[in-house]
């Protein structure tokens, strides 16, 4: 018998089901295979998946938007991709890393219509990453990490490494 495991099936119900406190996942990309056997872009996985995806432009970003996801994932109850890109893993620079604040752990507490993801629960968990997705969406709008320069009617939309210029 042949047994295969794959990450795919739970990372698939973690956003129906919601995460208590912040879950982070650190995949990092690299466009054009620079240094990976294949090129890997997460983006579209994690559009897929329902899940907010952080894309750093510089490694103090990469501090603080990493700071910012674990924040962005409990205020939203999902989990947050930060990808940093082959241009940000491959670089140094020197880092202010700031106070680190300490967190009350208060423990789990049982909810079955919550944790268990039936399919007599699916349709509705389905229906709360909706909502969950736009909290996301408005903390992230609000974060400072997405600028603008300019104002004309032509636009050039870049993130990571690409949009530190």
């Amino acid at each position: 018998m042949l047994f295969r495991s794959s990450a795919g099936d739970p990372l698939t119900t973690i956003p129906y089901v919601g995460v208590v406190a912040g879950l982070v996942i650190i995949a990092a990309g690299d466009p054009s295979s620079h240094t990976s056997p294949n090129e890997q872009d997460q983006r579209h996985l994690a559009d897929s998946l329902h899940i907010p995806m952080l894309d750093p432009r510089t490694p103090q970003e990469a501090l603080e938007v990493t700071r910012f996801a674990f924040e962005l994932s409990e205020r939203s109850r999902l989990p947050v991709i930060v990808r940093p890109t082959t241009r940000v893993c491959h670089t140094s620079a020197p880092i202010t890393f700031g106070a680190v604040t300490r967190r009350n752990v208060t423990g789990f507490e049982r909810d079955p219509a919550r944790f268990m993801p039936l399919p007599s629960n699916a349709l509705r968990m389905r229906r709360e990453i909706t909502g969950r997705l736009k909290i996301a969406g408005r903390l992230t709008s609000a974060s400072g990490f997405f600028g603008r320069r300019g104002g004309g009617r032509t636009a050039i939309v870049a993130s990571g490494a690409p949009a530190s210029i």
